[in-house]
C-alpha cells in the first residue's frame, strides 16, 4: 500500500505515476481479501488529500482507478472462477450473529485496544494517534488522509469478528496483530507526511 500511495501523492507525478500508484494497489487483493478494502481506502485518501480534482488533476485519478481496479478485479476473478472456494467468514447467517453479538461490542475493542498497545509495536500506534489528531488540527490533508485509511482498514478487520462463524475474539487473537503489522508502513508514511515541510505536501 505505501509503495502505490506514495506514487499517487507524489508531487508533480503525471498519469504514468499515478497508474503505477493505482496499478501497486491493485495487486494488494491478490496477497490478501483484506487487500479490497484496504486499495479502495488508500485510492480514496491520496485523492481525498489531493489539491483539486478539476482540470490537470483529473487526468491522474482516471488511469490511478482504472488500474487499480482492473488489477483488482483479476483477483476477485481467480478467486472467484478458478481457484478452489474455501469457506468464507459469512458462512451461515452472518448478519443474525452480527446483530447477536453487538452485545460483545466492547470485548472486541478492547481486545483491539490491548493489541496496539502491546510492548512489541514500540508505542507505534499511540504516536500514530498523536499524529493523527495533529494533522487534522493543522489541515494536513495527505497525513490525515493516510492515517485515516489506516484507522478505517483496522476497524474493517476488527468487525469481522461480528459477523464471522469462528469465535469472535479467537479470529482476532489469531490474526488482528498480523493485519496491523501490515498497516505499519502506511501508517509511518502518513508521519512522514505530517512532518515534510507544508508546500511539498499535497
Amino acid at each position: 500500500m505505501s509503495a502505490g500511495a506514495a506514487l499517487l501523492l507524489a508531487a508533480g507525478g503525471g498519469p504514468r505515476t499515478a497508474a503505477a500508484g493505482g496499478l501497486v494497489l491493485g495487486l494488494l487483493p491478490w496477497l490478501k481479501s483484506e487487500g479490497f478494502p484496504l486499495a479502495v481506502l488508500a485510492l480514496a485518501a491520496a485523492l481525498w488529500s489531493s489539491r483539486s480534482v478539476t482540470g490537470p488533476d483529473r487526468r491522474r485519478w482516471a488511469p490511478a482507478a482504472a488500474a487499480c481496479a482492473a488489477v483488482g478485479l483479476g483477483a476477485w476473478a481467480i478467486g472467484r472462477f478458478v481457484l478452489p472456494q474455501g469457506a468464507s467468514f459469512f458462512l451461515g447467517d452472518w448478519w443474525g450473529r452480527g446483530v447477536e453479538r453487538l452485545t460483545i461490542l466492547p470485548a472486541i475493542a478492547a481486545f483491539c485496544l490491548e493489541e496496539l498497545l502491546a510492548a512489541d509495536w514500540l508505542g507505534f500506534w499511540p504516536l500514530l494517534a498523536l499524529a493523527s489528531i495533529a494533522a487534522l488540527a493543522l489541515r494536513r490533508r495527505a497525513a490525515a488522509a493516510l492515517a485515516a485509511a489506516v484507522w478505517l482498514q483496522l476497524a474493517i478487520y476488527a468487525a469481522t469478528a461480528l459477523f464471522t462463524y469462528l469465535e469472535p475474539v479467537g479470529h482476532l487473537r489469531a490474526a488482528f496483530f498480523r493485519i496491523a503489522a501490515a498497516l505499519v508502513a502506511p501508517g509511518l508514511l502518513a508521519i512522514a507526511h505530517l512532518l515534510a515541510p507544508a508546500e511539498r505536501v499535497r
